[in-house]
């Protein structure tokens, strides 16, 4: 009884309790006023605020950064240092062990991995080249004009060296430090002398992630002397400009090259096979993965290919001390390491590293038959034939000659990351048992132990692509993946732009879309958008979604007239401009000469004896594509665009600048201003004339 009592009194209490806590009708009513008045007062607050601060920092990029930053809540993460690191399993928080045992650890990775290299009886054999003049620095001396020049061309970093001093503090100072340091070069230069103090490298630790206290998850981040950038430019200028102007480096080598791009490897590469695909041939590509390239270079090998290119004398004796007596010492929440000397490789971070190591490797495409697309230390080797039983048996003695060919320079190939594809319209041929291998045998010798098979990428594949350059390739060469991949990274993109649309400006949401949009449809575009436009439609649904939320329209406006009112192109005509874009500078002698004759004219085409003039003899010959699917591949698309497109007056430009503005502004102005709708029952019209009415 008495329980029954209790549970009818808490019924009561509950009851009593709930209809006091429910406002009326009235009250909520006037509280979502309130609250909605709060909530655009507090939009507009912030709206007018960063519109404030965009205003007062228009001239300062990296604070213009951190204001966007701040409005997507993604705050820069600063380094706090490594506070504990675990050496020889136990953990180290001494800051000045840690320095000592990382230091140590990045100087031994490259000789450890040299070490593993398995032994040849063949050595490296550099080409040496007759008929060129040798290089000399003593010829021009450098002049006070160039030190400033070359200062100025500096990153105006505010990193500090060993001793303290930043880029950005140097050219604060540039006017009266040009005229002693040109002094010191030239002396430098004519006595094939390299100050002591230009070859300390301070190294950073970097965590690129994983667990904070494994060392292999740091990277070193190499700060040289900012004296040392200069003189390393000048001497850059120098030998860049004698390697060009006597073609020394290979045709098939693009990287850190005046006018070669990454596009470039990447368009000879899908040349290379859709044309084999044309020719009803099959295609065996292999995308090589080397450990620690630019730091194994051997030096002594570095010196006698410098030597084989003209490189004697005072240069090569100048290169010899720039490369020896080398330290480094690692820098850790405030505590510093000991000098350590660095045996290996070219010096990370420098300006002439990346130079020198491509003189290391430009011999790479002479010891085999299969064709090299290289970028830097990112090698693609392929070879086709009609033949697939003789092309796999070609491909793995050829490749075992790049196998040779990497241990006799001293470069490690890792055989678990090295990947290859087979590309070909047969299924069977899709679906056979293929096996390439890392033959790390002798001639005459046989020891199985010696040959890995590489891992083959095919459709059934849990990454059914291979990433070569920043572009996903795929074995049907349609790019669903890097598609997929690209519309991934669009669509975190529009939930930060969704996110900020009310704080930020129509101006400022612009920059964020070129920033983490825009940057990906046109990375790559040449090369992509050969896949189908029932493929390239769901990027350019993730563009219009982009643009809607820019303008602050509806879910389904039409975006053509925002797309011209911003003025933004199209992913369509994004598509074609890259194409008309590339055809310009092969016109005008733009690209790197390997692309020399890859088009030609109709008057090139026809016989010398035939002297009639036809009305398309300028124009170029579109070569014709057996299968649909190539017709979209820059071989045959990219002569097509230019001769559809009927703009003489843009055709003739020859400055490249003056040309994109110019087509850009030509395909913005082609697009429509007023909705132009053909859809009888169109959702978004219907919606307009509703409200009209």
């Amino acid at each position: 009884m008495t329980k029954g009592l209790l549970i009818s009194r808490q019924n009561k209490f509950k009851l009593s309790h709930k209809c006091m806590s429910e406002p009326s009708p009235a009250n909520r009513l006037l509280y979502k006023q309130y609250r909605n008045c709060y909530n655009t007062t507090i939009r507009a607050a912030k709206k007018a605020y960063y519109e404030r601060q965009f205003q007062l920092h228009k001239s300062n990029l990296k604070k213009t950064w951190s204001l966007l930053k701040e409005t997507i809540n993604q705050k820069t993460k600063k380094s706090s240092g490594i506070g504990c690191l675990s050496i020889n399993g136990q953990d180290v928080t001494d800051p000045t062990l840690i320095a000592e045992s990382l230091n140590n650890f990045f100087i031994t990775a490259a000789s450890d991995i040299v070490n593993d290299i398995p032994p040849t009886d063949q050595g490296p054999e550099p080409p040496v080249l007759d008929g060129i003049p040798l290089l000399s620095f003593t010829d021009s001396p450098v002049t006070h004009s160039e030190v400033l020049n070359v200062i100025s061309s500096l990153q105006n970093k505010t990193s500090t060296d060993f001793s303290g001093l930043s880029v950005h503090f140097i050219k604060q100072c540039s006017y009266e430090i040009a005229r002693p340091f040109q002094h010191i070069i030239n002396l430098s230069l004519q006595n094939s002398v390299v100050p002591t103090q230009m070859k300390i490298a301070k190294i950073v630790p970097i965590h690129k992630g994983g667990s904070g206290v494994c060392m292999d998850n740091y990277r070193p981040i190499s700060l040289l002397s900012c004296f040392s950038k200069i003189l390393e430019k000048v001497v850059c200028n120098r030998l860049c400009s004698f390697l060009e102007t006597h073609n020394i480096l290979s045709g098939a080598q693009f990287g850190f090259r005046p006018g070669h791009s990454t596009i470039h490897p990447m368009m000879h590469f899908v040349n290379h096979v859709s044309t084999a695909l044309n020719n009803k041939e099959h295609t065996i590509a292999i995308f090589c993965d080397l450990r620690k390239a630019f730091d194994s270079c051997d030096h002594k090998i570095l010196l006698r290919k410098l030597s084989g290119i003209g490189i004697r004398g005072a240069a090569l004796n100048w290169f010899r001390d720039y490369l020896s007596n080398r330290k480094q010492f690692v820098s850790v929440n405030g505590a510093s390491s000991s000098l350590r000397n660095v045996l290996l490789g070219v010096p990370q971070g420098s300006i002439l590293g990346p130079i020198l190591f491509l003189i290391y490797i430009n011999d790479l495409p002479l010891c085999s038959l299969l064709k090299s697309f290289l970028f830097a230390d990112d090698t693609a080797l392929a070879d086709s034939g009609p033949n697939l039983p003789e092309l796999v048996n070609s491909v793995n003695v050829e490749f075992h000659k790049i196998c040779t060919y990497f241990r006799a320079n001293r470069l490690a190939l890792h055989p678990l990351k090295t990947q290859f594809m087979v590309f070909s319209n047969s299924r069977d041929a899709k679906e056979s048992n293929i096996s390439i291998f890392v033959n790390n045998n002798n001639p005459g010798e046989n020891n199985a132990d010696l040959c890995i098979p590489i891992q083959r990428v095919t459709s059934s594949s849990s990454t059914p692509a291979i990433k070569y350059l920043g572009v996903y390739f795929d074995c049907d060469l349609n790019f669903k993946f890097h598609i997929r991949f690209i519309s991934g990274k669009i669509s975190r993109a529009l939930y930060i732009l969704r996110t900020c649309k009310n704080i930020l400006s129509p101006k400022a949401l612009k920059t964020l879309y070129y920033s983490l949009v825009h940057c990906h449809l046109i990375y790559g575009n040449q090369i992509w958008s050969s896949a189908s436009s029932g493929i390239i439609s769901e990027l350019f649904r993730k563009q219009k979604a982009a643009i809607r939320v820019i303008t602050n329209s509806r879910y389904n406006q039409h975006t053509e007239p925002l797309f011209k009112e911003l003025n933004i192109l199209p992913l369509p005509k994004l598509c074609e401009y890259f194409k008309l874009q590339f055809v310009q500078r092969f016109i005008q002698g733009y690209l790197p000469s390997s692309f020399n004759n890859i088009w030609i004219t109709n008057e090139a085409r026809r016989s010398e004896n035939v002297s009639m003039v036809l009305r398309n003899h300028d124009e170029f010959y579109m070569p014709s594509s057996r299968l649909h699917s190539l017709d979209n591949f820059p071989l045959y698309s990219f002569p097509r665009s230019w001769v559809n497109f009927q703009n003489e007056n843009i055709k003739f430009i020859r400055n490249v600048l003056e040309f994109n503005l110019s087509l850009k502004n030509h395909l913005i102005d082609n697009l429509s201003a007023t909705v132009v709708c053909v859809k009888a029952y169109c959702p978004s019209c219907n919606h307009f004339l509703q409200n009209r009415i």
